[in-house]
């Protein structure tokens, strides 16, 4: 039987739902994020842990499953992943709610 996978890549946590055609739901996974801190003003992800979630989640549902035939998506507004020229992860992923910036943000609005 034919489904749709709907990923929720939020900030506290990583959902995989599995849906019939129709759009009901059949199966949800859901696994907790870890949220990293290092200092009062960075807030950041493991980019490697979220993928390891996620691949969690998608093995836990996809159990018998033959055929997906479409995937939707939902993840963190803002949040950013510098990468290198290779396309290699810089950092960890810097989440929507890191106020790092915010210095040079309020520098270039008083500019205006």
């Amino acid at each position: 039987m034919s489904k749709k996978n709907s990923y929720d890549l939020g900030t506290t946590t990583v959902k995989v739902g599995l849906f019939n055609l129709s759009g009901s739901l059949v199966k949800l996974s859901k696994r907790e994020q870890q949220i990293i801190v290092p200092r009062a003003d960075r807030v950041e992800q493991s980019l490697f842990s979220t993928l390891d979630l996620v691949k969690s989640c998608i093995n836990e549902i996809t159990v018998g499953i033959k055929e997906i035939k479409a995937i939707s998506l939902s993840v963190q507004r803002g949040s950013i992943v510098p990468l290198s020229s290779n396309g290699t992860p810089l950092t960890n992923l810097i989440s929507w709610m890191d106020i790092r910036g915010k210095p040079y943000y309020i520098e270039e609005i008083k500019k205006r």
